[in-house]
């Protein structure tokens, strides 16, 4: 990776052998092939990569380009030892050497949280930058002067887009590709609904659909009087508790409690837990369905 310039130019070979002792050298050799961080086969947005210029007092102009991988990437140069989330951030370069491999030089604290992982920076230090730009006793990363940070956070592109704009796309990005992995998962009901029930879904899920996605019902408080509440991120089909005395009409509240009706409602809006965002028809048909559940429930005797 860090020389993977020099392996892409052909100005560097590195080859690998092995030898035990005592043996002759057996001619094996497996040539080191070029790990570019930045080689992704399409870009994930449209609008990038972009170039952003960071204008730091008292050393000057350095030039930024700002990518963002394509998410759900299994490929060696993203994953670099699966190892991803840790290599989110500026990758400097000095001489077309890789000097810094990921890591955002006190622009956020947590620099290794998931959802930045697709954001990568490469910056390619000009010679007149050397006295301001240092490396640690390894060589292995760079300490920025002062200033550094807040020169980024106020760096833009040409257009006037900001670095801060591109990082919020970045991590869009990657929750966009969380909200899909949700999608490809057939909902079954889990917590809310006795085991032997919930199997019974398990049964009908679509042939040949190994992901599930166990969807908890519960009752909780829900603001207005609106009888449910779908939130499709977290995986919740949530019943609104100011209904519930009525609905159990007598019988003792308990984590599996009405079964029957937690099944009608689930086969009624379990297709909805598939989808982040429903259509404009759907919405309104949801909207519907809660008014007549809430009518009901509360005509229901306690």
């Amino acid at each position: 990776m860090h020389f993977h310039r020099f392996l892409q130019k052909g100005s560097l070979k590195i080859q690998v052998d092995q030898q035990e002792h005592g043996e002759q050298e057996h001619q094996v050799r497996s040539e080191i092939v070029a790990l570019d961080p930045f080689a992704y086969p399409s870009a994930s947005c449209d609008e990038y990569p972009r170039s952003f210029t960071i204008r730091i007092a008292g050393v000057g102009e350095v030039a930024a380009e700002g990518h963002i991988w394509p998410p759900n990437s299994e490929l060696p140069e993203y994953r670099l030892g699966n190892r991803a989330a840790g290599r989110q951030g500026f990758y400097f370069y000095r001489n077309d050497r890789l000097i810094q491999a990921g890591g955002w030089n006190g622009l956020i604290q947590n620099e290794t949280e998931p959802h930045g992982s697709l954001a990568r920076v490469r910056i390619d230090l000009p010679l007149s930058c050397d006295a301001s730009f240092s490396l640690n006793v390894q060589k292995s990363s760079v300490i920025v002067p002062p200033g550094f940070v807040e020169a980024v956070q106020t760096a833009a592109d040409p257009n006037g887009i900001t670095f801060d704009r591109y990082r919020q796309t970045a991590l869009q990005a990657y929750r966009n590709r969380d909200l899909r992995a949700i999608v490809r998962r057939t909902p079954i009901p889990g917590q809310g609904l006795p085991v032997r029930i919930a199997k019974e879904f398990g049964h009908y899920a679509p042939e040949g659909e190994e992901e599930t996605r166990s969807i908890a019902m519960l009752w909780e408080e829900i603001e207005g009087d609106d009888f449910f509440r779908l939130d499709q991120e977290q995986g919740r089909l949530l019943l609104n508790a100011r209904y519930r005395d009525k609905v159990l009409a007598g019988l003792d509240p308990e984590p599996d409690d009405v079964p029957l009706v937690k099944a009608l409602i689930f086969c009624l809006l379990g297709s909805d837990l598939m989808t982040v965002k429903s259509s404009v028809k759907r919405r309104r048909e949801l909207a519907r369905i809660n008014r007549i559940l809430s009518a009901a429930a509360s005509l229901e005797r306690g």
